[in-house]
């Protein structure tokens, strides 16, 4: 076991990441902190990466994660110029409505599971047969997959799917030596929530008016429980939902419970 422990701490000095939904929010700060501790990164999305990718001395494949066949294409071409994939970061998604179950269409839920449920399962599908011993995938799932969330109906299904997948594949791919774990962020500051942003104030005063961190996941802090997770200094961790949240569901803060009971 000397081994592990004679590298630096989390290096990832030699290794290759896929990450999708690479071109802003989780996926960019992951692309750029897994760099930075020395893996090659391959970024994958429908919005144009390659100028992020010339920075990091990786590679940008345009590619729609919910066709099962640009996933496969990527992957293919992600070995013809790095020869190997060691880390897989399930990253892209998309929240499509924000309406009542009761209100919300069979579209919304269809485009929901096609990206960010079949979108990780493709991933999966295609990179294993050509990861390396030792690899490890993450998948970014949603605070929504542990709690209720009202008005989230279409997204925290197809996001709460990611949690028997990531469980499952990782039973299943230990005999290869591969772990998978995801990770559950609260509300996190990217460009797809500010696009949706009077619901997401509304998000953010819930998580003010209850929570015991009132703020704003950044997407760094997301990016640094990738690389810990993607490391070699975590081989024991499998299996695993790694909650970023504040403390969110640890129970109400202080604050609240004075509110409840008339304190200041």
């Amino acid at each position: 076991m000397t081994s592990v422990w004679a590298t630096s701490t989390f290096s990832l000095n030699g290794k290759v990441a896929l990450v999708t939904g690479a071109a802003s929010g989780i996926g960019r700060a992951t692309s750029i902190r897994l760099a930075s501790a020395g893996a090659r990164v391959v970024l994958l999305d429908l919005v144009d990466a390659s100028a992020l990718a010339g920075d990091l001395d990786g590679l940008f494949i345009e590619c729609d994660v919910a066709r099962d066949n640009q996933v496969f294409a990527a992957v293919q071409e992600s070995i013809s110029v790095f020869g190997r994939i060691d880390i897989l970061v399930n990253n892209a998604g998309v929240a499509v409505s924000n309406e009542l179950i009761i209100d919300d269409s069979d579209a919304a839920y269809l485009r929901s599971f096609r990206v960010n449920t079949l979108g990780a399962v493709h991933c999966i599908r295609h990179v294993t047969p050509v990861m390396n011993r030792g690899g490890s995938i993450i998948t970014i799932s949603s605070l929504s997959t542990l709690l209720g969330a009202p008005l989230m109906g279409a997204y925290a299904a197809s996001k709460s799917a990611l949690t028997a997948i990531t469980r499952t594949s990782a039973l299943e791919l230990a005999p290869q030596g591969i772990r998978v774990n995801e990770i559950a962020p609260s509300v996190v500051r990217t460009a797809m929530n500010e696009a949706n942003g009077d619901f997401v104030q509304r998000e953010l005063a819930w998580v003010q008016s209850y929570g015991a961190n009132p703020r704003l996941v950044e997407p760094e802090e997301v990016a640094a429980v990738v690389h810990f997770l993607a490391s070699d200094d975590c081989q024991m961790i499998t299996g695993q939902t790694i909650v970023v949240d504040g403390g969110l569901t640890t129970g109400p803060g202080m604050a609240f419970l004075d509110s409840l009971v008339g304190e200041s």
